[in-house]
């Protein structure tokens, strides 16, 4: 009765390890059949797909490990509406025939049956040289993460602490990069509009909502986002995530220009460039004008404002000073060197103002320029 009772709690039952095992008897021979009927050679080398559920997330976590160690790679994702967890793997690269699948599908079950994981059976997949490269991709991201995880841990940052992860893709497009930009933004992540670079390519940088250290997750994101790489044939070239955000520990005081805050108010001003530059053209400035722009940014401390002004007189900007107003906040104001009026110029340097900016806590608060014959007043 114990025995019974101790089964009926089972998600994969020794019922179903039997029923698993059956199937996999009466399919593997039609799996293998169609993939080396398009293979001339006869025979092939490929990877195994396998696929598992489970709804109890400490069994995912076993699971992917005892994989990894049979040199299988393995990613999971959750199911809201049926509340369980998917398993998929893809094998190590092995000779495709009948018993070789007979062999690794029972395998497979008994796995499954151990950490109660119920095995769904066998796939070979058509396109093995995309997959060959979607698994480097992966890997390379996860050993990366690892390593990551570990240097926080050992400085006592909480694994359970929320992060925003900073990412960047390259394409050989702009009409790719746009559209895995439009694919981003639907899963609400904020992604800056693609630059282009010296070697024709398009560079897409971009942030993460806020997601916990832990390698479970970690692990999942840098899957999905190696999954879009391969989807919109753009590089998942590489990540990371802010050493102000990561040490954040309980004695430390807050910032006054928060990351979070950083990205909304990056997004805004972003935004609000081509606008500005829409005004301005209107008023007579033409794209092929070089003008200097009047800035402004804001800080609650003194030596945060000398350290940026350091930081803006050496790109020659030469006219900065600040002044203290009510409520304890320092407004820094000045004006840069004269640069092209057309919108990318333009949009390129309120990105770097607003990083500069949070570099040295200081938040960038919008910025102007005269139409001729206007000039700037000199510094006093």
């Amino acid at each position: 009765m114990k025995h019974q009772a101790k089964e009926q709690q089972r998600y994969f039952t020794h019922e179903d390890l039997l029923t698993a095992k059956e199937n996999l008897l009466k399919v593997n021979p039609e799996v293998v059949s169609k993939f080396l009927d398009k293979r001339p050679e006869g025979e092939a080398m490929a990877r195994f797909s396998v696929v598992f559920m489970t709804p109890k997330r400490q069994n995912v976590e076993q699971l992917l490990k005892r994989l990894e160690e049979l040199d299988c790679w393995a990613e999971f994702s959750f199911n809201k509406k049926e509340k369980r967890y998917a398993v998929r793997g893809d094998t190590a690269p092995t000779l495709v025939s009948v018993p070789v699948a007979n062999q690794l599908g029972e395998r497979m079950s008994d796995l499954g049956f151990e950490l109660d994981c119920a095995f769904f059976g066998l796939a070979l997949l058509e396109e093995q040289e995309a997959l060959e490269a979607g698994l480097r991709c992966k890997k390379s991201h996860l050993e990366k993460s690892r390593l990551m995880i570990k240097t926080f841990l050992d400085q006592g940052v909480s694994e359970r602490l929320l992060l925003h992860l900073e990412y960047s893709f390259r394409a050989d497009s702009l009409e790719k990069a746009q559209k895995l930009n439009e694919r981003l933004d639907k899963i609400g992540y904020f992604t800056q509009k693609p630059a282009l670079q010296d070697d024709g390519s398009y560079l897409l940088r971009g942030w993460t909502s806020r997601k916990p250290l832990f390698e479970l997750a970690i692990r999942e994101w840098t899957s999905l986002m190696c999954q879009l790489s391969q989807n919109h044939a753009c590089a998942f070239e590489d990540w990371r995530t802010f050493p102000e955000q990561t040490i954040v520990l309980p004695s430390r005081k807050r910032r006054f220009h928060s990351f979070t805050i950083h990205l909304e108010n990056k997004k805004a001003e972003l935004a609000t460039s081509p606008k500005t530059l829409a005004m301005l053209y209107q008023d007579g400035v033409t794209d092929q004008m070089s003008l200097p722009l009047n800035f402004h940014f804001f800080t609650n401390k003194s030596e945060k404002a000398n350290k940026l002004i350091q930081a803006l007189a050496a790109l020659g900007y030469k006219w900065s000073r600040r002044r203290s107003l009510p409520f304890f906040d320092v407004e820094i104001e000045g004006w840069t060197t004269p640069m092209r009026m057309d919108e990318e110029t333009v949009v390129a340097w309120s990105q770097r103002m607003c990083d500069l900016g949070f570099e040295h806590d200081c938040k960038l608060d919008g910025w102007g320029t005269y139409a001729p014959p206007k000039i700037p007043p000199k510094e006093e």
